[in-house]
């Protein structure tokens, strides 16, 4: 065991503590030569001391700063547009990785705090009831909603279960049960449906029946292989989450139509979902995560070592599988107004709306926004996750992944520059009536043409002239 001096800094968590080695250096020795008398008569180095070596991170701090912001100004325009009522988005993260080779350009969490301030502002940090030491995006677990519904998709046509012609007719109830009957909105689509326009619409019947047909036995391999539900690869300690599986003590037939549509026992992290949505976009090839990209020399800059991109589980597919997954991801910013419908580079996404246990009024739960996307859809470069806690429905994060984009491509070309960030937390807003009640949401049509009838969920009663629609994932229950 390496022995250290008492004054010594040390890494005592994250990336600083798991390369402290690399970091740490080694000591050097000054010999001081007293005479009889105890004067100093002779000092001299004996042994020269060597400077540790310098991790290189994959995150580039602009982009890391752009993406931190854009993630608080999601959360704020959710709260001031939607979340009206006492019960306020004040959490999130949003991960973003590099599609070739798993490097992660950005982690972002919200709240967050500052580095600099960690040890004198220690015990302020620790009781806020936001939590901001918890890292979500690495240690967050979530439902994920619909956008699991990708991989039941990719597990149904590599299996052979379905392919791009079956159809399954939605009716909007599912009555394959004698006593549960979910139900889909049927919004955008009716009657026999396949899996492009399934994942496009988001139709909960096609995934209740293909799940049930499947079993969570199959689509659980899939997603497992796919980077759902397992450890990402990452360097530091990360939350991994579960799949729903027929050992759990609360499982009956219908669990697997639940967990079909990312709801049941499924809960991930954000990393996670950006790993997965990396796969998706990598046909079938899943990369180890990593934040580390090179061990430097710190007095030469010399690379040392570099990280070179590690394949962690490979689906092979069969035959067209991957590309009806991505064409049907390929359409689902049509289906959500705001920015992302209208970008000019392709985007490929799921949106996901899943239940949180909380409930607002009988039978009405509170919500979680969730995403994964990747871009440019035909020739992906980057891979993105993103959850909002109590953030409501999924499409409202469609602009995150617009700033998210657009600081990417800015990154690319050297014009990136990021403003200095302000919590929205500490801005004091405007009244209600001069601000707000004049602009028109910016997902407020998706919302509609998502989900079914019902009031705003963060509220007991809709706002005079507002509604919208609840998300197929809130249907299960009904």
């Amino acid at each position: 065991m390496r022995w250290r001096w008492m004054q010594d800094v040390i890494g005592i968590s994250g990336l600083e503590s798991v390369y402290e080695d690399e970091l740490r250096g080694k000591d050097g020795v000054e010999t001081i030569t007293r005479n009889s008398d105890g004067v100093i008569v002779d000092t001299k180095i004996t042994t020269v001391p060597e400077p540790g070596h310098t991790v290189q991170l994959t995150i580039n701090s602009d982009f890391q700063r752009a993406v931190d912001k854009a993630l608080a100004n999601n959360i704020d325009m959710i709260n001031r547009v939607y979340n009206t009522g006492d019960m306020k988005a004040a959490a999130g993260a949003a991960v973003v990785l590099d599609v070739k080779d798993g490097s992660v350009l950005a982690a972002a969490n919200y709240p967050s705090f500052d580095q600099n301030l960690y040890a004198t502002n220690y015990s302020e940090y620790s009781a806020d009831p936001s939590l901001p030491l918890f890292n979500r995006a690495l240690q967050g677990l979530y439902t994920p909603g619909s956008t699991f519904k990708p991989a039941v998709a990719v597990a149904a046509l590599d299996s052979g279960l379905i392919n791009q012609y079956s159809t399954v007719n939605c009716t909007g109830v599912y009555t394959y049960y004698k006593d549960y009957h979910p139900r889909c909105t049927r919004h955008g689509h009716s009657g026999n449906i396949d899996v492009v326009t399934a994942i496009k619409w988001s139709c909960n019947i096609f995934f209740y029946d293909v799940g049930r047909r499947l079993t969570s036995d199959v689509y659980d391999a899939y997603a497992y292989k796919l980077g759902l539900g397992q450890r990402t690869g990452v360097e530091v300690n990360e939350a991994v989450g579960r799949l729903t599986k027929k050992t759990d003590k609360n499982y009956t037939s219908s669990l697997d139509i639940q967990a079909a549509i990312g709801q049941g026992n499924t809960v991930v992290s954000p990393i996670q979902l950006a790993t997965y949505a990396a796969t998706l976009a990598n046909n079938g090839v899943r990369y180890r995560t990593h934040f580390v990209k090179a061990i430097l020399d710190t007095n030469t800059g010399e690379v040392l070592s570099e990280t070179q991109p590690e394949v962690m589980d490979v689906i092979e597919g069969n035959g067209n599988t991957f590309d009806l997954v991505r064409q049907g991801m390929k359409l689902v910013p049509s289906t959500i107004s705001g920015k992302i419908s209208s970008y000019p580079i392709a985007i490929a996404c799921k949106t996901g709306t899943p239940q949180r246990s909380e409930t607002y009024a009988s039978g009405k739960h509170y919500l979680n926004a969730m995403m994964i996307a990747y871009l440019p859809a035909d020739d992906p470069e980057i891979a993105i996750g993103i959850t909002v806690e109590y953030g409501g429905y999924g499409a409202r994060t469609g602009d995150l992944v617009v700033d998210i984009a657009n600081a990417y491509f800015a990154m690319k070309d050297g014009t990136l520059e990021v403003d200095p960030y302000v919590d929205p937390r500490t801005v004091v807003q405007e009244d209600a009536a001069a601000s707000d009640t004049a602009q028109t949401a910016p997902d407020a049509a998706n919302d509609a043409q998502t989900d079914a009838a019902a009031a705003e969920p963060q509220q007991i009663t809709a706002p005079a002239g507002v509604t919208e629609e609840e998300n197929n994932d809130a249907m299960l229950a009904q």
